[in-house]
């Protein structure tokens, strides 16, 4: 008798995870259902990127592509050493102790990159928009001439005190 209730709760047991499952198979499977596969395409910062997600129709697709570019358009004011009017290239344009009025995004940059710096004991370098320019990133440089600016350039970094 003992062993006949133990096999009914068993058997009840295992038919509610299986309608559990079978309901979250469901909810997941309608979640995608009507779903359509898009891909934005685009450039920033110097380079190509590509987001695919799906979306009910092209009035969401474009909502989250306009968001997506808007995003992208805030970070590269802001970030972009590409763009010579963006914050971090007017604070890379400035002579040493120059003050400078830094948005909540740039400070929290900053202290980040200067917690990373500690963290790897100087190995994590801020201080690397000199090498940029003389890995050929802005220009057109020969080989040649990058390799000997690089030598140099690696000798003068440091962002520690």
């Amino acid at each position: 008798m003992i062993l006949v209730a133990n096999v009914e709760a068993c058997t009840q047991k295992i038919l509610f995870v299986i309608v559990i499952i079978d309901s979250l198979c469901i909810c997941i499977l309608s979640f995608f259902y009507d779903k359509k596969l898009y891909t934005i395409y685009g450039n920033t910062m110097g380079t190509t990127f590509s987001i695919k997600y799906y979306a009910r129709n092209a009035h969401d697709n474009e909502d989250i592509s306009n968001n997506v570019n808007s995003i992208l358009r805030e970070v590269n004011s802001k970030f972009s050493t590409y763009d010579k009017e963006s914050e971090i290239s007017k604070f890379n344009a400035l002579k040493s102790n120059t003050p400078f009025k830094m948005s909540a995004d740039f400070k929290y940059l900053i202290n980040k990159s200067f917690s990373l710096n500690e963290l790897t004991d100087g190995r994590y370098d801020i201080t690397i928009d000199p090498l940029l320019k003389v890995w050929g990133f802005y220009s057109k440089q020969k080989k040649y001439q990058r390799k000997m600016k690089l030598k140099k350039q690696c000798n003068q970094l440091e962002s520690k005190d």
